[in-house]
């Protein structure tokens, strides 16, 4: 993928995040992610509906951090589906007064990195959110000075 004249490899992982994922293949399929992220993520995009962060959300946090170390929130942006739940309402007050402790726990732990992208949008709608998006992973590689998320397996890798 191209953004603005730079390169953008997006390595989507297999199920490894979810519950109940089988061991084998798991640590096979984190060590492609390993191997397609060489020498390290810039970020970590954790996908997840608005209104639903569920159990199996906070297990695939927990994976993440197993697989990147501590440090993996710190390089990790929020990005809620299906903005149309809103209904006009603003992402900023829904993530400011949701109930869910652990969704607002990780959000502050992710620096208040976070966009909604609507699942209905037209292309022109499309775009600008892409463009938010990346206005928010730019800005994130701005405060980490272009730093890799790395540890002892990326340098193995």
């Amino acid at each position: 993928m191209m953004w603005n004249g730079r390169s953008i490899l997006v390595v989507d992982t297999p199920p490894i995040f979810e519950a109940g994922a089988q061991d084998q293949e798991v640590y096979e399929n984190i060590g492609a992610c390993y191997l397609l992220s060489v020498p390290g993520p810039h970020v970590l995009l954790l996908v997840t509906q608005l209104g639903r962060f569920t159990e199996q959300d906070v297990v695939a946090v927990t994976r993440v951090k197993e697989v990147f170390g501590v440090g993996a929130e710190r390089h990790m942006v929020i990005l809620f589906t299906h903005k149309e739940d809103l209904e006009g309402g603003s992402l900023d007050e829904y993530v400011a007064n949701t109930d869910n402790l652990r969704l607002r726990s990780l959000v502050r732990k992710c620096g208040w990195r976070y966009c909604a992208f609507n699942n209905r949008a037209s292309r022109d709608e499309q775009r600008e959110q892409l463009a938010e998006l990346m206005t928010v992973i730019e800005g994130l590689e701005r405060e980490h000075q272009g730093a890799f998320l790395t540890n002892e397996l990326f340098f193995d890798a």
